[in-house]
């Protein structure tokens, strides 16, 4: 009997667990591009960001590339210029890729049309000043980036001509710029020097 029990109190808790575990583990929406040799992201620069990964090159992945591995750490209330580079070598080719680039700011998995921070076409200067809101989580967050040809990517799907790529952003509370430099106190780096 104690051991009938002892099992049964082993499965309760082990079920407890795996339901705790797949609920935590909700993970973002896969998307990707099916033909990237033909449009591609040639690099993607967000302040310690800095990757020219250039036209694809992992046929297992195809369309897609996983770059979580390369984060950089912002603070909320700071602004940071994010720059795309598009495919190179194309004349003429910019007037039909599309780019639209999303952070997870409140960190739910799901990225939402408020989270978009670029949103261009028709050019080859893919570029903004991003402000990193106030209303951000704190913590470890996902920016996509995503080129496609003839029309504006959604965040999740499979589409032809373009690529996918997602980064990590650490997002911390937001930072004093105002010193005490003597006494009796005047502050500098403030928006008003009281």
């Amino acid at each position: 009997m104690k051991k009938q029990i002892l099992l049964l109190l082993n499965f309760i808790l082990i079920s407890a667990f795996l339901n705790i575990t797949s609920l935590s583990a909700q993970t973002y929406c896969a998307s990707k591009g099916t033909a990237p040799w033909e449009v591609w992201i040639a690099g993607v620069d967000f302040y310690d960001i800095h990757n020219l990964s250039g036209k694809f090159k992992d046929y297992a992945t195809f369309g897609y590339s996983d770059y979580t591995n390369l984060s950089t750490t912002v603070a909320k209330g700071q602004t940071h210029s994010l720059s795309i580079t598009p495919p190179t070598g194309w004349n003429g080719y910019f007037k039909n890729i599309y780019c639209r680039v999303w952070i997870d700011f409140n960190g739910n998995k799901i990225f939402e049309d408020n989270e978009i921070i670029i949103e261009k076409t028709n050019t080859n200067s893919l570029t903004a000043n991003v402000l990193i809101p106030n209303t951000a989580i704190t913590g470890s967050v996902r920016m996509r980036v995503a080129l496609k040809f003839g029309a504006y990517p959604t965040a999740c799907e499979t589409f032809d001509k373009g690529e996918v790529e997602d980064y990590t952003l650490n997002i911390t509370q937001a930072t004093s710029l105002c010193t005490n430099d003597v006494a009796p106190p005047v502050f500098t780096n403030c928006p008003t020097n009281q």
